[in-house]
């Protein structure tokens, strides 16, 4: 995974945080965001947004899912926090 994110793509994610801020307690901005922040994210995340049938609760999940991958490639390039709170796969 690349750490780098064209400025496009770094700013429609910057707009997202701030989408999502009224629908969980980060009011910060993107780049305020630090290694808890993404814990905490992975902690509450709903790994399973994308079999919601509520258009609504898919696209929060979506946009949520684009942070977290930002984030990870900022705090967890191997990904060994992300594995700690990725469900295992349903046999």
């Amino acid at each position: 995974m690349s750490s780098a994110l064209p400025l496009a793509q770094f700013w429609d994610l910057t707009k997202r945080v701030t989408h999502l801020s009224s629908l969980s307690p980060y009011s910060k901005s993107l780049l305020e965001l630090n290694e808890q922040d993404y814990v905490d994210l992975l902690k509450n995340f709903d790994w399973y947004y994308d079999y919601s049938d509520d258009h609504r609760v898919w696209q929060r999940g979506w946009d949520l899912m684009q942070v977290l991958l930002w984030l990870r490639s900022r705090f967890d390039p191997d990904g060994e926090i992300w594995k700690q709170y990725e469900p295992k796969p349903l046999d």
